[in-house]
């Protein structure tokens, strides 16, 4: 655990601050914390760009296109892989939210120290369930949303963003209460929310952008060597994808999005005590009890 001094938790903070807080945390707790979204990431984006990758050689593969057979076929590979790159990436960002708050959840209580990160996925684990329930009724409460204006969808992916944070920050909360509860913390703090999303998904987005340098260069470089092979053999289109180097560069790129993805979760944690501690005061009320307890 980093020396620097602990960030208070349950704390009224101005945009500035909430955003100056994300950034000090995952200072003071990089090593610990990134090794963490590593172990989830790494994993997951090495399968992924296997799935991509695998995408790419059936939908390049220009022998299929000569009888309807082959094209059905090729839909059906092209349909199970892109069904497993869905769940896999859902499940491995539920997973990171998980794991991101429970490591919040114990750096608030000073117990970072005697935590093992296989603890820190135990624990992570045991929500995760309720967690990706949680995250598909989102999903379809939102998709409805949309359907029937495009403010209203906006409303509600901003709002229910909370439900995460409500659901693993408070032991007691269930679905219900994590699907009710953000509508009752909002109440003036939407825009303010909504910037916390927008600021942290764009410092992920930076952050992101750093691992995706390899992709770009061997992308371009692969373009370049294919240009001349093209017009002899269509077919040859799909190394640009299926290379050995790009699938190491692919691979590269998707764990520098899973590493970078705890940077808003994080922000909207400390955008979640703030709005908690505007509403119910829960740090005053801890500092009273510990004051109490002194006496």
């Amino acid at each position: 655990m980093s020396t620097l001094p602990k960030i208070e938790f349950y704390k009224i903070r101005d945009f500035g601050d909430k955003m100056g807080v994300t950034v000090e945390f995952v200072r003071a707790n990089f090593k610990k914390l990134g090794l963490s979204m590593l172990l989830i990431g790494g994993p997951v984006a090495v399968v992924l760009s296997l799935l991509f990758r695998d995408m790419f050689m059936n939908a390049f593969d220009f022998s299929n296109y000569g009888n309807s057979d082959g094209i059905g076929s090729m839909f059906a590979k092209l349909g199970v892989d892109y069904l497993l790159m869905m769940t896999l990436s859902w499940v491995a960002t539920m997973m990171i939210i998980s794991v991101t708050y429970h490591f919040m959840i114990k750096y608030n209580n000073d117990d970072l120290d005697n935590l093992s990160i296989g603890d820190l996925f135990a624990l992570a684990i045991r929500r995760l369930p309720g967690l990706i329930l949680l995250s598909f009724l989102i999903v379809i409460v939102v998709f409805l949303g949309f359907i029937l204006l495009i403010v209203p969808g906006i409303y509600l992916m901003v709002t229910l963003s909370l439900a995460y944070p409500v659901y693993l920050f408070e032991k007691d909360a269930g679905i219900g209460e994590a699907f009710t509860k953000p509508f009752r913390i909002i109440s003036g703090k939407w825009w303010s929310t909504f910037g916390v999303i927008v600021i942290g998904s764009l410092m992920a987005y930076a952050v992101s952008l750093i691992f995706s340098i390899p992709f770009l260069f061997i992308y371009i470089g692969e373009l370049f060597t294919l240009t001349e092979k093209v017009a002899d053999d269509p077919n040859t289109l799909s190394d640009v994808f299926t290379s050995g180097y790009m699938t190491l560069a692919m691979t590269i790129s998707n764990i520098g999005s899973y590493l970078s993805y705890c940077i808003p979760a994080i922000a909207l944690g400390y955008q979640y005590s703030n709005l908690v501690e505007r509403k119910e005061g829960k740090g005053l009320l801890a500092e009273i009890d510990d004051f109490d307890k002194a006496d």
